[in-house]
């Protein structure tokens, strides 16, 4: 007698080939679907969805053919940032912080190795005022090594104040999560000449009656230039002088080539 299988979704006595219910069935093959429009929306398939695969593919041909611009989701990728210029004399005094008005009741010690600021708790933000002259498309840098004191649920804000005319535009940061330091750091990006009111306040937005304090070591301020990252495409170069990596490659074929025709003619014993 010849063995046959019933064609259906409810596979009886079949434990280890697959569900045994179609509800077990439908799940599974829901979540198969799933599972598979999901990769390839990841993998770009979709049109409506670009996917990694899509944006890995144009950024090669952004670095090596010059094909439009590379993206990436950190500010600082297809760029190479340097210090255009620190503040010279008589500015350098800026670098002090101690020469900071001081709004709020806050305490500033120590020397510009490292300073305590001190707040009084209160719901007036506290902390360091500056005021700087800046061109249009200045890029003003702060940086400094932020780490907490006493204190809880306090919060640290760096920037400036009315920039650009929109307001003021503050990082504000928990100074709980630096409690072991780190560095924090601010780009301002001027759209216009203008007295750039640089702020860093100690309490920002706090519960009154809250002490705190923290300590600020390594401060710098500076002026930022931004050259954009770009590489010689593998088919073209930028100039008549220079060659692509495939010009490169190919003399080099070539020079190798020669070698081994000369290394084998010397072995042979012809020279």
């Amino acid at each position: 007698m010849t063995k046959t299988h019933r064609m259906s979704l409810e596979r009886h006595n079949a434990p280890y080939r697959g569900t045994t219910r179609r509800e077990d069935a439908v799940n599974f093959d829901l979540a198969v679907l799933h599972d598979l429009f999901h990769a390839e929306k990841v993998a770009g398939g979709n049109p409506t969805f670009p996917g990694q695969t899509t944006a890995i593919s144009n950024n090669f041909s952004a670095l090596y053919h010059g094909e439009g611009k590379p993206t990436a989701s950190i500010p600082t990728a297809g760029t190479i940032t340097t210090l255009l210029k620190p503040f010279s004399t008589p500015e350098q005094d800026i670098q002090d912080l101690r020469t900071w008005t001081r709004p709020g009741g806050v305490v500033l010690t120590g020397t510009p190795s490292k300073y305590t600021l001190s707040s009084n708790g209160t719901l007036v933000p506290g902390g360091l005022l500056a005021t700087v002259t800046a061109e249009p498309g200045d890029i003003l840098f702060l940086r400094f090594k932020l780490t907490k004191g006493n204190g809880q649920g306090v919060k640290v804000a760096i920037g400036a104040k009315d920039f650009n005319g929109d307001g003021d535009d503050l990082k504000i940061v928990n100074l709980d999560d630096f409690s072991s330091g780190q560095y924090i750091d601010k780009r301002l990006y001027c759209q216009s000449r203008q007295d750039i009111r640089l702020a860093i306040y100690s309490v920002y937005q706090t519960a009154n009656g809250v002490l705190s304090n923290c300590s600020i070591e390594d401060f710098s301020l500076g002026f930022l230039h931004e050259t954009p990252v770009g590489i010689i495409g593998t088919d073209t170069a930028p100039s008549e002088d220079a060659l692509s990596m495939k010009q490169v490659l190919a003399l080099e074929s070539k020079r190798l080539s020669f070698l081994e025709e000369r290394i084998t003619q010397t072995e042979g014993g012809i020279i």
